[in-house]
């Protein structure tokens, strides 16, 4: 935003609620971070590397204070963006040295030249920060809540917080990619990852490759066992400060957009608090920290950062920021596998143009940018568009169309609410850009996957299409209020009172808007915020035991079979035991039986896969999967019961659960789980 403080208070704002507050140097401080931060590696601090190096990307992206000129010009609005500033500068290392043979989860250097990128830019940026102002203080409400409940929830030992870990796929298989890459020491475009070889995993590489530079250049691991446990701390860590910043963007959108429709400050705060509260019920939740979506968090926190920075300023400095971000969105979204990278595609190409025609004399710089950015996509291009990529994506479950409807209505009331608003142009041209590009990207997905009709979706066109609420949602939220603020006006009301059809006209859509988000809200909101603090849920599950057994340890390269490792009885949730176990060992470069042969307990496949690897290491649980085995017809011979290795759960696993007074024993009013296996 380039108005003034008189602009802004005319169209509603009052100028102190952005005034930038707490102003610290950029340069010392930037030096400052740098060499804490060195200190962290040394002595080998994680967590503190993690935090220092977003410091940097917040140093190297938070605008200058200039007086109020700038709207939300504090490093607290402009959080979210260091997330996918410090993504790209990872990014940006680790392509060229893949590409170029290095193997840069080997050594400090990687970890160095990120660093060096993200100060290097702070450096010459120059100038003063401001640390944070009331709107965008209010803003981080919604997201404060969500981070005080993870904050809550890691404060705990690993046995309470990686419960959900267990009981959903995809946080494991984000931690099994980050193992691939430290043990690979590179990243790898082949269709099949070291951790599952007989599954296609084309999959997003970027913030694998960001984690794997963190955790490899800070105490590298030897054996890839030793890798797991921070390899899910990490991820998890990671999917909640993504979590957090995607709730906080959206929030700081929503203020963004009622700004730019000329509503007070007032106003603006409770669009920010209605979008950002939206986010923390069960459909928001779910598709953010819940399930493990580590791609999808950091994809809404991206499409969220390009249109703040889109909306952040005018002129031919700021056309040119805008374009390098739109770039910089489309390689961050392209490396998170995710179709979204089309509709940012379709905006940087909008600002290209604008800025082209504004006259610039010399547009070889971005040429080349543009040309970078080609070629450090072209690797994962030329797998993600493959046969085997187009084969994983078309394969996927698809999910009832019915179900995403009301992020159709959304988006529609967005749209409406744009256009009726008349807020600014930058705003409204992305905004319906990204909109309008990210429902092409659907329509091509629905295409190119196949899988898909009028009444299903393929799994990623329906994320896809879930991704648009990050667009749609602060523009309905921001279109709503401002709606309501003007008919409030004596004006509004006068017009209103002459005529009942004007009435229903201007009450019904802000009403229906309002019950469908009250609705949703009071359903869920309040059971959320109480469930964010819960240590982890009652669904322990351990896997990691398989790692302990010594003769997993002393012999990696003979084939292992884990099979009925959990001492409870048929759950659903226990389908995914043995895989999750075949997983781990995956990633170790344990040669295992596929997922097909653990999954559902198929003992005439484990039978014969025992009868094809016949000195294979045997893992199972206190339920004893080698009696099983022997009780539904393999042969004793081929079972060999002797040989099995029994790994029992540590306790603390089963605190505050419903075995924790037996340590997980066996549940004798469970079903007996042989009437629901296949033959």
């Amino acid at each position: 935003m380039a108005e003034g403080a008189e602009a802004l208070a005319g169209r509603g704002l009052e100028p102190h609620w952005v005034a930038p507050h707490a102003r610290i140097p950029r340069r010392p401080v930037t030096a400052g971070v740098a060499a804490v931060m060195l200190i962290a590696v040394v002595l080998g601090l994680t967590p503190v590397v993690a935090l220092l190096l977003c410091g940097l990307g917040l140093l190297a992206v938070a605008p200058q204070p200039a007086g109020h000129r700038g709207g939300f010009t504090d490093a607290l609005a402009w959080l979210p963006s260091s997330l996918v500033a410090t993504l790209l500068a990872g990014i940006i290392v680790v392509v060229p040295a893949s590409a170029l043979g290095l193997r840069p989860f080997d050594g400090l250097w990687a970890l160095v030249a990120v660093a060096v990128i993200l100060g290097s830019v702070a450096w010459r940026r120059g100038g003063e920060v401001a640390t944070w102002s009331r709107l965008s203080l209010l803003a981080w409400a919604p997201a404060l809540v969500l981070a005080a409940g993870q904050v809550f929830r890691f404060a705990h030992p690993m046995a309470y917080w990686s419960r959900p870990t267990w009981r959903l796929t995809d946080p494991l298989n984000h931690a099994a990619m980050v193992v691939d890459a430290l043990r690979a020491g590179r990243l790898s475009y082949d269709p099949a990852s070291v951790s599952a070889p007989d599954q296609l995993t084309i999959y997003p590489r970027g913030p694998h490759a960001l984690l794997a530079t963190i955790l490899g250049t800070v105490g590298p691991v030897s054996d890839p066992a030793d890798a797991w446990v921070p390899a899910i701390t990490a991820v998890m860590v990671a999917l909640a400060v993504s979590a957090v910043a995607s709730v906080a963007a959206v929030s700081l959108l929503a203020t963004r957009y009622a700004v730019r429709g000329g509503a007070s400050g007032s106003a603006a705060a409770v669009a920010a608090l209605v979008a950002g509260a939206f986010l923390l019920t069960d459909q928001g939740l779910y598709n953010l920290p819940s399930s493990g979506f580590l791609t999808t968090s950091a994809a809404c926190t991206t499409m969220a950062v390009l249109l703040l920075v889109g909306d952040a300023a005018s002129g031919p400095a700021a056309d040119l920021r805008r374009l390098l971000a739109g770039i910089a969105a489309v390689l961050v979204l392209f490396y998170l596998w995710q179709p979204l990278a089309l509709a940012a595609a379709a905006v940087t190409a909008f600002w290209m143009v604008r800025w082209l025609r504004s006259g610039h004399r010399h547009p070889w710089p971005v040429v080349a940018t543009v040309v970078a950015a080609m070629i450090l996509v072209a690797p994962l291009a030329a797998t993600t568009f493959g046969e085997e990529g187009r084969a994983q994506a078309g394969a996927a479950a698809v999910v009832p169309a019915a179900s995403m409807a009301w992020v159709v209505a959304l988006i529609a009331v967005a749209l409406i609410g744009l256009w009726v608003t008349r807020m600014r142009t930058s705003a409204l041209a992305c905004s319906t850009t990204v909109l309008i590009g990210a429902l092409v990207a659907v329509a091509g997905a629905l295409i190119v996957l196949g899988g898909g009709s009028l009444t299903t979706l393929p799994y990623y066109a329906s994320k896809t299409l879930w991704h648009l609420e990050v667009v749609a949602l602060p523009a309905a939220a921001a279109a709503t209020v401002i709606a309501v603020r003007a008919w409030w006006t004596s004006q509004a009301r006068a017009a209103i009172a002459s005529s009942p059809v004007r009435l229903a006209a201007g009450i019904l859509p802000v009403a229906v808007v309002a019950a469908v988000m009250l609705g949703v809200l009071s359903d869920s909101l309040w059971q959320n915020i109480r469930g964010a603090f819960d240590p982890g849920g009652p669904t322990p599950q351990v896997p990691l035991a398989v790692l302990d057994v010594a003769d997993v340890r002393a012999n990696p390269d003979v084939p292992t079979i884990p099979y009925l490792i959990n001492p409870q009885g048929w759950q659903l949730w226990l389908r995914y035991d043995d895989a999750h176990a075949a997983q781990l060992l995956r990633a170790r470069g344990t040669p295992v039986p596929g997922a097909q042969i653990l999954l559902g307990r198929n003992a005439d496949a484990a039978c014969d896969w025992l009868r094809a690897h016949p000195d294979a290491i045997r893992i199972t649980g206190p339920r004893r999967g080698d009696a099983e085995l022997v009780e539904r017809g393999c042969p004793p011979d081929v079972v060999q019961p002797q040989r099995w290795e029994v790994v029992i759960t540590p306790p603390e696993w089963w605190v505050d659960t419903a075995w924790e007074a037996t340590g997980g024993a066996p549940d004798p009013s469970l079903p007996d789980i042989a009437e629901f296996l296949p033959r």
